[in-house]
């Protein structure tokens, strides 16, 4: 023990006669912690925690491939969409989106960009997440002409002050009112970080089969795997 006080008290004598190395041990140290912080909290997300969804298992993502452009992971068309959601022998049902630019501007406020989707009247259903509070998507129809939203607890807090009758209340996104139905719990961002979530409103039939712009998430009936999902996918295409 007394040789690893010495130890020490050397150590600290020479980092004070060198304070530009110091610092740049101390910065090289600091930067390897939080580096291997940052691998360490995705690593756990992603693959050591199961997704906080009912049977995530049975969740999967479906894209096409590009031979001609070397895409191995392209969004799929709305019309292509609809040809594999008909798979019900594989999939119980499947979700649809795409990406709008939104703005929600208020009176008295400036206007913010938020990461926001359009989504099939389903999408909260098929990841088995219901609003924290409100009714969310009416489920009836998979698209509709009602301007309604729902909106992550992060942007319910932080733009809203947490206002309990939020639910029913106008909002401005790009300059259309929407209505609020709903607000969903704390963590909840699926995909990509997303604070606004607004209702599909056209049906995706009508469509060009070349256009490439949804994303998906279908849900695997119980005893059909991944394997053979992407068979089907592949004798369908």
């Amino acid at each position: 023990m007394d040789r690893l006080l010495q130890d020490i008290r050397f150590g600290i004598r020479l980092l004070r006669r060198t304070p530009g190395f110091t610092i740049a041990a101390v910065l090289a140290l600091a930067l390897g912690v939080g580096a291997t912080t940052a691998i360490f909290t995705v690593l756990d997300r992603v693959v050591l925690r199961p997704l906080p969804y009912p049977n995530p298992d049975r969740l999967a993502m479906v894209w096409d491939t590009n031979v001609s452009k070397a895409l191995t992971h392209e969004r799929i068309s709305p019309v292509t969409f609809n040809d594999y959601r008909n798979l019900s022998h594989v999939f119980e049902d499947a979700a649809g989106w795409w990406y709008p630019q939104v703005n929600i501007t208020e009176a008295g406020k400036d206007p913010i960009r938020v990461n926001a989707i359009e989504a099939s009247g389903n999408f909260f259903g098929v990841i088995g997440v219901s609003p924290l509070i409100g009714t969310g998507f009416p489920v009836a129809t998979f698209y509709s002409r009602d301007r309604i939203a729902v909106i992550s607890h992060r942007l319910w807090r932080e733009r809203f002050n947490g206002d309990p009758a939020i639910i029913g209340k106008p909002i401005m996104l790009s300059s259309i009112v929407y209505t609020v139905s709903g607000v969903m719990p704390p963590g909840f961002n699926y995909p990509n970080d997303t604070d606004v979530w607004q209702r599909l409103q056209w049906d995706f039939a009508q469509h060009s089969r070349g256009a490439h712009f949804v994303e998906s998430l279908f849900r695997l009936k119980p005893a059909v795997g991944v394997e053979q999902a992407n068979a089907e996918l592949r004798a369908l295409t």
